[in-house]
């Protein structure tokens, strides 16, 4: 682990922990502290299920087993996603996943939670693309889940295999547009009369032949300041690296993430968001220094269509210079970035600047609607292009800088039908503008074209 982030974390903790053991004695149990809004929570989930979380967090549970489960399918048809006429014409696929939960109740203090998935994907097109080819029947999650933890009164455990989800979702979400993402090891959370501490270690195994990923460090969400969440966290890769200067030896990835989210709101109408994060550590044999910046502002009409417009910003460092044996690409960790940055999934927060203008309205109770526009740019013009995975989209950098730095802008279109309480049906349709970066980095006799997407989901729970 990195000296310095030992010394920082350390410190952080130990003064917090003392500040606040005055308080932990008066302090009142914990009912639920892993449904905080900014914490386990997704962000996509309605206000019917948040007041419904809500009303069972504060009832002790019943001793007993419940089961539910959660059937979800889903229609997906890209239209040229390599911005090429003479290459893959599409990418289509229909995508079935089903969970089974059960929840053991033992106690009012402690809980086991298991949930098996299986996730299919039919019809795939084409059907050697490996993207869409994952067919699985797994343990998804075994946690659990013990209030009062090792007799400390405001101490929860939550211990196994699980989600884990942070903030609004940017560097540490469960990826549940697709097959999800779940860790496995220990999460710590104590609540205090300031605030939440939240503790974790967690490793995410790739394969059987590659070592594991691991995550650990402190998110803390304060409540004598409304909306602010502070986290330092560690994120160590042991799948060994090479650097940008050849011949170098190849070394683990070991990078500390310090960042800041806050959320405030001015009145019932009107609230703005902004997150920062720095970085430093290693990035294999290269020393890492990077940053990335959020900012949003919301205005909410309150009427009976319930519209709001959102204005948004968001920028994240890329590398200045390929060969000068530092790594300046910011690192997204783990999100859940499907959304974030438009729908066709092009854009991670890296290497990127973006101004969105997004539009939410409820046409009817029951039918809600959301229109966006994204604008697009590289960051750094000598950096290559990362989408949503985090990986180099097609191969697209100019070392450089000679291509620009225009990606091009998205429009996104979405409507959202509950049919009933247990049962909805979701449509979209996007299309992406090509910019200049994408035509000037095209291969040689390309024909470069403007991609569409759309998809048709339903979503049964019971």
């Amino acid at each position: 682990m990195n000296k310095a982030f030992k010394v920082i974390s350390y410190s952080i903790l130990s003064a917090l922990v003392s500040a606040n053991m005055a308080f932990a004695q008066n302090a009142p149990a914990s009912k639920a502290p892993e449904e905080k809004a900014g914490i386990a929570a997704e962000k996509s989930a309605s206000k019917n299920d948040k007041t419904e979380k809500n009303k069972k967090a504060e009832a002790p549970e019943k001793k007993g087993t419940k089961y539910s489960f959660e059937e979800r399918v889903r229609v997906e048809n890209f239209s040229y996603p390599l911005f090429d006429k003479k290459r893959t014409g599409k990418k289509n696929y229909v995508q079935s996943r089903f969970r089974l939960k059960a929840e053991e109740t033992f106690s009012e203090e402690s809980k086991l939670t298991l949930t098996f998935q299986d996730c299919r994907y039919f019809e795939r097109a084409p059907e050697s693309d490996a993207s869409i080819s994952k067919n699985d029947f797994i343990l998804y999650n075994a946690f659990l889940e013990v209030r009062n933890f090792a007799g400390i009164k405001g101490l929860f455990a939550k211990l196994g295999r699980q989600e884990v989800t942070f903030g609004n979702l940017r560097l540490f979400g469960n990826s549940n547009w697709g097959e999800g993402l779940v860790w496995d090891g220990a999460r710590l959370i104590y609540k205090a009369k300031s605030g939440s501490f939240n503790l974790i270690n967690f490793e995410s195994r790739r394969n059987d032949l590659m070592p594991p990923v691991q995550i650990r460090g402190l998110y803390y969400v304060c409540d004598r300041v409304k909306g602010m969440e502070v986290y330092a966290l560690e994120y160590v890769d042991r799948n060994r690296v090479a650097g940008e200067i050849a011949k170098t030896v190849r070394k683990n990835i070991d990078i500390n993430t310090f960042g800041v989210n806050y959320t405030k709101k001015f009145n019932k109408k009107v609230e703005a968001n902004v997150e920062t994060a720095f970085q430093s550590g290693d990035w294999g044999p290269e020393k890492h220094r990077a940053s990335a910046f959020h900012a949003e502002a919301k205005y909410n009409t309150l009427n009976k269509s319930n519209y709001s417009i959102i204005v948004e910003y968001n920028e994240a460092a890329g590398d200045k210079n390929p060969l000068d044996g530092e790594h300046g690409t910011f690192c997204n960790l783990f999100p859940a970035n499907h959304g974030k940055y438009g729908y066709m999934d092009y854009i991670s927060w890296q290497n990127m600047k973006e101004i969105a203008l997004r539009n939410e309205l409820d046409i009817r109770k029951d039918l809600k609607a959301k229109l966006n526009y994204h604008r697009f740019r590289l960051q750094n013009a000598k950096d290559a292009w990362y989408r949503s995975n985090k990986s180099v989209f097609d191969s697209r950098r100019d070392a450089a800088g000679l291509s620009g730095t225009d990606i091009g802008s998205e429009i996104d279109l979405v409507l959202t039908k509950k049919l009933k309480a247990n049962l909805e049906i979701e449509a979209g349709i996007s299309k992406f503008k090509a910019g200049d970066f994408v035509k000037n980095t095209a291969k040689a006799g390309a024909e470069t074209t403007d991609p569409s997407w759309g998809y048709i989901q339903v979503l049964k729970r019971w």
